[in-house]
This record gives structure tokens, sequence and C-alpha cells, in this order.
């Protein structure tokens, strides 16, 4: 991330624009603090990463799901990959990703901003990354912004994509989904593929999700929910239970759409999940 970057970004606490003071590698950052405007609040840069988050202030699913996702050997991605069509009777990792693609309406961006933002909450190690950079309008000189609770994964995400030429537009950080960084209205898309299940509070997620979307932009959510339009077998059932051991089902149909949005697609993408898009109304 280089130093000009933390003019997107805020203090989390306060809200306040922060300053950087610490060591610095040709402008990226390297070790030191992020430090709100008034001085009362700091947020460590370690190894390039800030840390936006507080330790002590993290609970329940969230802990438990940064412990499971931290100590998770690189072996679980390919095992999802070939493995999720098989417990849910077909629709594979890719086919979710394309509806998270198509969800997104990248084209709309193009003849727009020249350098849109798209944020991803839970980025994980990236797996989206290259299909959302190569679905980009040709030309579109787009920042990627990543944030997730587990440094772990963002470390195998920078190390995995650092070759690619993406990596130059991308930006990550360690961030609560429940306060994110940032000011309202930053982002062209937001979006997050996995399930609002492994947040303590996913009402709130889907709230901050939209409150840092611009006006016409959209959020979109691909999460883990049983297709019960028919009723499913006992055997279905039970692989969809393994599916989220650690984390519950979240209908996000169910939830309460966040002011100034509207619902602009909801349903199921395949018999394990379901996609809700949302549109950021544009303001009189």
């Amino acid at each position: 991330m280089r130093i000009a970057d933390t003019a997107t970004m805020v203090c989390p606490v306060t809200g306040q624009a922060l300053r950087w003071q610490g060591t610095n590698l040709e402008l990226l950052l390297a070790e030191g603090n992020l430090e709100s405007a008034d001085g009362a609040q700091r947020w460590p840069v370690v190894d390039g990463l800030p840390r936006m988050v507080r330790e002590g202030e993290l609970r329940g699913t969230d802990r438990l799901s940064r412990h499971i996702h931290d100590r998770l050997p690189r072996a679980h991605r390919p095992v999802l990959r070939l493995g999720l069509p098989v417990l849910q009777g077909g629709g594979s990792e890719a086919a979710l990703r394309r509806a998270l693609i198509e969800g997104l309406r990248l084209g709309e961006l193009a003849g727009g901003d020249p350098r849109p933002r798209l944020l991803e909450v839970g980025i994980g190690e990236g797996t989206n990354l290259p299909a959302l950079r190569a679905a980009l309008p040709e030309g579109l000189g787009a920042e990627l912004w990543g944030v997730d609770l587990s440094e772990v994964l963002l470390k195998r995400c920078r190390e995995r994509w650092r070759h690619q030429p993406f990596a130059e537009h991308s930006r990550l950080l360690v961030a609560d989904a429940h306060r994110l960084p940032f000011p309202g209205g930053c982002f062209d898309r937001v979006f997050h593929m996995g399930g609002l299940g492994r947040f303590d509070d996913p009402a709130r997620v889907l709230a901050e999700l939209a409150r840092v979307t611009r006006p016409g932009g959209l959020v979109v959510v691909v999460g883990k929910r049983l297709d019960r339009r028919e009723a499913p077998a006992p055997a279905v059932q039970a692989a969809f239970r393994l599916l989220t051991v650690h984390e519950p089902e979240v209908d996000l149909e169910a939830l309460p759409v966040p002011a100034g949005t509207v619902v602009e697609q909801a349903g199921q993408v395949s018999r394990f999940f379901a996609m809700l898009s949302l549109r950021r109304e544009v303001e009189a």
C-alpha cells in the first residue's frame, strides 16, 4: 500500500483522517503507525499491512472464524474447489464466482470514473482477483481493495499474486467488517463471497457494506443458504451442515435492507448458495 492510499481511509473509531508515522520504502508503507487526526487512536502497520482492528474487541463468530482460517492448511482451497460440487450435487466454486461477477455488473463502470474503486470484504487469499480483473472493461485502471480479519490469509494473498499485473492496483489491510476504515460512499462496488454467517452481526456488516458504497454503486453478497424450494434430501441437509459447521446459515433476504439502498437481485445461485445485490440510491 502506498502512503497516498491512506487518504482513502479513515480511523474506524473516530471517522477522522489518518496520518502516516513511520518508515516507507519507495513511498510504500513499511513499518509504523496510522494515527487519527486528533492523535487519540493509533493503528500499527507491520510488514506493510495496516492492522485496523483491536484484538480485544474481536468476539464470537469473528474470533472463531479467524482462528479457523489462520490454521487451515493451504490444501483447503483445492479440497473446496473439488469437494463443493460433490457436496451440493453440482455447482462449482467457479460457477459461484461467475454469478458474483455477473451480479457486479462491471460493464457499467465503462465511461465513468477512469479509476473506480472496488472493495472485497473477506478477500482471504484473493481467489476472486484474477476473474475480477479479467471482467473489468478494457483500459479501466480500477483500484482493487481487500480487507480480512486474517493477517495470515492476507499475506498469502500478497505473496500469491505479487507478480501479477493487477497487484500494482491492489490494496490489502486487516480490518473488521463491522467497522470498515473508510468514509461513506467510497467504493463503486463492494462485495463478499462466502457467507455473512462468519461475522458476529450479519445485519450490521451488510449495513457497513452499503455505507461505503457510492450512490449508484452496487453491494453484492454471495452466501451460504440451503435451497428449500424443494424439500432437500437428508443427505443434502447433512452435506450442508458439514459446509456450515463453523458459521451459521444466514438468509440474506431476511436481513434488513440498509437505508438508502434497494434490492436489485435476490435468489439462489446454487443448491447451497444465494446471492443478494443492493443498489445504493442516487439522491435527487
